[in-house]
């Protein structure tokens, strides 16, 4: 088995900052993006710091980005996951942690729930709008580059989770963006801000291809099954620590593939 511990959306205030009161037993940390706002480094080295010994899987969310540009945000967080030892979850593909198989990434929106058709604008979530910067460009970026973005990443993971080729054991994904509406509260789910943090991804999470989607970005904590086949879950402390569910000790474990049984003849 492998146990991860799951956090996210954990919105510090870099000058008081939040570390977990309690250390469960752990193999991987896994933080599903939103540590801290425009810091995408500190963020990722607050991870490794959290982390200590044990191998740890970091997502960005939307919030390391805020007010910079994606692209150079992208560069650097790469060096400072290498620097720092911790896993970035990126768009790449599979990734072996601690005998699990991890992949994921930001993930965006498609900005297609509840919108209507042709429609790429991102709208207001909790009072704000999305502030952050296309590759090269002095201006915040539109609907339609997070919508590219998102259709980048989610082709991956169509193309990864082919049964012809994904691999065996466990298969975890990891995003910041939510890929059910069902992770939204209720009220939320035929409402047209729904577009601004969850994307239907139903033919993925419905049918068992993903063993475990950890996702964030709504501070709500969320354990559900969809269909037959994912379970999706959520632990966001939320700004201030508004999530009064979040469980800053929460431990979920995972079988790992067993090693495979050479019954050739010596």
């Amino acid at each position: 088995m492998t146990r991860l511990w799951v956090l996210s959306d954990l919105h510090i205030d870099p000058y008081a900052v939040w570390t977990p009161g309690i250390r469960p037993e752990f193999d991987v940390l896994v933080v599903a993006g939103d540590v801290f706002e425009s810091d995408m480094e500190r963020s990722i080295r607050w991870t490794a710091q959290v982390a200590a010994d044990r191998p740890a899987v970091f997502v960005p969310g939307n919030h390391e980005f805020w007010g910079r540009t994606i692209e150079d945000e992208l560069e650097r967080a790469e060096r400072r996951a290498a620097i720092e030892g911790v896993t970035l979850l990126n768009g790449q593909g599979w990734v072996d942690v601690a005998g699990a198989n991890f992949a994921g990434g930001t993930l965006w929106t498609d900005l297609r729930l509840n919108q209507p058709a042709g429609t790429l604008f991102y709208p207001r979530e909790f009072g704000e709008p999305i502030d952050v910067r296309g590759a090269g460009i002095d201006r915040r970026a539109k609907g339609r580059d997070l919508a590219a973005r998102h259709g980048a990443e989610a082709a991956v993971l169509d193309a990864i989770l082919d049964p012809e080729i994904a691999p065996e054991g466990p298969r975890i994904v990891v995003t910041h963006y939510a890929p059910h509406v069902e992770v939204l509260p209720r009220h939320l789910w035929n409402h047209p801000t729904a577009a601004a943090s969850a994307s239907d991804l139903a033919h993925l999470t419905d049918i068992g291809a993903v063993h475990l989607w950890i996702c964030g970005h709504v501070h709500r904590s969320v354990d559900f099954v969809p269909g037959y086949g994912t379970r999706i879950i959520s632990n966001p402390r939320g700004e201030d620590g508004s999530n009064m569910d979040f469980d800053e000790a929460f431990v979920i474990e995972v079988e790992t593939p067993k090693p495979a049984v050479d019954l050739a003849p010596r």
